[in-house]
């Protein structure tokens, strides 16, 4: 597939509020974050309104590949640097939790989405030392 996957399937397409609401929350932008979150407030018993300003799924998700991932921009040694082993861990643990959360929902609510498990790598910077793969704390992991 060349492009975007969010690009790629029919969203639907939602009339503007015509009348005003009450709600718990409001989640303003319909992409995969605000998704999830209005899908997990409303079932916890919330009343909730998403509102997005074009289609759902088409601005930063829009331009993803539908790729989950719980690797940070900022390397697990780097977090643990600057912010102790123990919040480098709550990072790590919260990514494969929020993953592990959308299978969840996926399986719940039979959702056709071709979800797949693979396995993931972390190559060496091209810019980083030869020898970078040394500094890679597998313990973390």
């Amino acid at each position: 597939m060349n492009g975007s996957f969010w690009k790629s399937v029919s969203m639907p397409r939602f009339t503007p509020l015509s009348e005003s609401i009450e709600v718990d929350v409001l989640i303003v932008g319909g992409g995969n974050t605000g998704i999830v979150s209005a899908y997990l407030l409303k079932q916890a018993g919330l009343r909730v309104a998403l509102i997005e300003r074009d289609r759902c799924c088409q601005v930063n998700t829009g331009n993803t590949t539908a790729h989950l991932t719980y690797v940070t921009d900022l390397s697990l040694q780097k977090l643990v640097s600057s912010h102790g082993r123990d919040h480098a861990q709550a990072v790590w643990d919260a990514g494969q939790a929020a993953i592990n959360q959308i299978e969840g929902i996926v399986s719940t609510e039979q959702i056709a989405c071709e979800f797949t498990r693979i396995p993931s790598y972390i190559h060496a910077s091209i810019l980083g030392d030869k020898d970078e793969s040394k500094r890679v704390d597998m313990s973390l992991w």
